[in-house]
């Protein structure tokens, strides 16, 4: 089996320091696949690249503005990048931590490239790997 690429679409603004169980669900995925998370994020001096696992994390600067220009600039950004992306790569899924803004817009992206899309449901992503499977 070709190792899939993954898209992740977090709505943010996530912290820079991805640490802990958070970082190991990355690694776990590496294991598969590779791909990029896209996220939004606060301060400009968190607008580094760098790899976590054989994941890109692509940040970009969270716009403080009202709901309707922060929703925008969001929509604007993940598709730019998005379309800069799949010139040279094919994103096989795409998956958002979100329903909302971030897992419409997987679903809209998905759709139009041809890629399956994962909604997660919202909760508490460290009692994920903690209760996991195995139950508490």
């Amino acid at each position: 089996m070709d190792s899939l690429n993954i898209l992740f679409l977090h709505s943010g603004p996530d912290l820079p320091d991805i640490s802990g169980k958070i970082k190991s669900k990355y690694h776990y995925f590496s294991e598969f696949s590779s791909g990029i998370i896209i996220t939004p994020v606060c301060e400009k001096k968190y607008l580094k690249l760098k790899n976590i696992g054989n994941f890109q994390y692509h940040p970009f600067l969270y716009h403080q503005g009202g709901a309707l220009k922060r929703n925008l600039f969001y929509i604007f950004n993940i598709i730019r990048f998005v379309c800069f992306y799949t010139q040279k790569n094919k994103i096989d899924i795409i998956v958002s931590p979100n329903p909302l803004l971030s897992g419409m817009l997987a679903l809209l992206i998905g759709n139009y490239i041809g890629a399956k899309v994962v909604i997660e449901v919202n909760g508490n992503f460290e009692a994920a790997f903690t209760f996991g499977w195995g139950g508490g």
